[in-house]
This record gives C-alpha cells, structure tokens and sequence, in this order.
C-alpha cells in the first residue's frame, strides 16, 4: 500500500552493494515515507528489505536497466503509485572488466547502457 503524500525515494541497484547499504541507512532515518527498491532479481531485493529497519512503506521493483523500454516504463510505473519522486539514487551498475583489445560489442553496449542510458532516461524521466 502506497502512502501518497509522503517523501519517496527510488534506489536502483539496492540488490546488492553500494545501493543496498544506501536502502538499509536510509531505511534507519525518517526522511522517506517511501522507499522504492530497484533490481534485476526479487530474491535479492527481499534480502535487502529484510535487511532494513524502521522500514518505512517499502517496494520492490524489478527492472532490467538494460532495457530503455523497461527503464522508462518503470519510472511511470513509480510515478502513478506515488504522487512524485523526490529523491532518485543511480546506484545500479555493470562491469565485466576486460582490456579495450578483449572487450566485444555486446559487452560494450551492455555496459553503456546499464552505466550511462539507463541514468539519463531514469533522471529524465523522474
């Protein structure tokens, strides 16, 4: 249940890592009424909410960043549950490190998109 009126904030990449630390800190302050966590796998993504406290109204969306279509549709999905995104944090990420010489186009392309086009259509459409 959403709670319209109150701050939201959306963390992509909150699986794991850097955004899932950022979810549990977060989810200690009063700053937010909600919190909208984003990543590829919901298993993970029940982890880091078992993991936070004082959890506030938490949700879980999966999204493959990947996919510009996706990416957008997830935005406007958030926006008609809540009435406006204050806070977006770009947390998500790819990497499968590799010199120039060795890096194909597939992996390129991956990389460009989860790392550059997805923020630029998620902080352009929020």
């Amino acid at each position: 249940m959403s709670r319209r009126g109150e701050k939201t904030v959306v963390i992509t990449g909150a699986s794991r890592g850097i955004g899932r630390a950022v979810a549990i800190e977060l989810s200690k302050s009063n700053l937010f009424g909600n919190i909208v966590l984003v990543a590829r796998t919901e298993q993970d993504l029940v982890h880091t909410k078992r993991l936070m406290t004082k959890v506030p109204n938490v949700s879980l969306e999966v999204a493959d960043l990947e996919n510009s279509t996706e990416t957008v549709e997830l935005v406007r999905r958030i926006s008609k549950k809540y009435e406006c995104i204050e806070v977006l944090v770009n947390v998500a990420g790819f990497v499968n490190p590799k010199s120039l010489l060795d890096m194909d186009l597939e992996n390129w392309e991956k990389t460009f998109s989860v790392n550059v086009t997805s923020v630029f259509l998620l902080t352009r459409e929020v």
